[in-house]
């Protein structure tokens, strides 16, 4: 026997991980649906909180991904986030901190964090919402928020990848620890 079958024997059949992930990623929308830009100036009470124009999340209930882009260097920026909408007044906040700092030291040049960050808000339900945005910082910078609605995630197939390998691997290591300790009797 080998580890496929062993694999089978175990567990009944072989789960088509990867095949669900690209049916989902064939069938999720990927829609664009804000992208816009501003300056935080922190000492500008203008500039510390925005509101979007409405934009509506169509289709089924699925996730939507907040990604937030700055020009930020050897600085930081928070930026509290709410979705609301505007029918039910229904509110979602969350939080990011963008930091992104650089350097060269006697290692050689280094780098810690990035410009950009990105958010996951699982089943956000179809409506017409509005974004506000709060961003904080020591100095000014410019940012860019853009959503987008139903985006598959590559994480969980990844997850399911190495559960699939595992099995495998554990009995490739018992036959070699078997074959190993045979031919030190010999």
């Amino acid at each position: 026997r080998n580890a496929r079958q062993d694999y089978i024997a175990l567990f009944g059949h072989e789960p088509p991980a990867v095949l669900i992930h690209v049916a989902f990623a064939v069938l999720s929308q990927q829609k664009l649906v804000l992208d816009q830009a501003w300056q935080f100036h922190p000492n500008a009470p203008a500039s510390a909180s925005v509101m979007t124009e409405p934009f509506v999340l169509e289709g089924r209930t699925s996730n939507v991904v907040a990604e937030i882009s700055t020009t930020l260097e050897q600085n930081w920026g928070y930026f509290t986030l709410t979705l609301v909408d505007e029918e039910t007044e229904a509110s979602r906040t969350f939080g990011r901190e963008v930091a992104y700092y650089f350097g060269r030291d006697s290692d050689g040049s280094w780098t810690e964090g990035t410009p950009w960050d990105r958010a996951w808000l699982p089943s956000v339900p179809a409506g017409r919402y509005v974004l506000i945005v709060e961003p904080e910082g020591p100095q000014p910078f410019n940012y860019r928020i853009r959503l987008t609605r139903d985006v598959p995630r590559p994480v969980f197939v990844w997850l399911a990848i190495g559960a699939l390998i595992l099995p495998p691997l554990v009995f490739w290591w018992r036959q070699f620890r078997f074959e190993a300790r045979r031919w030190e009797e010999s």
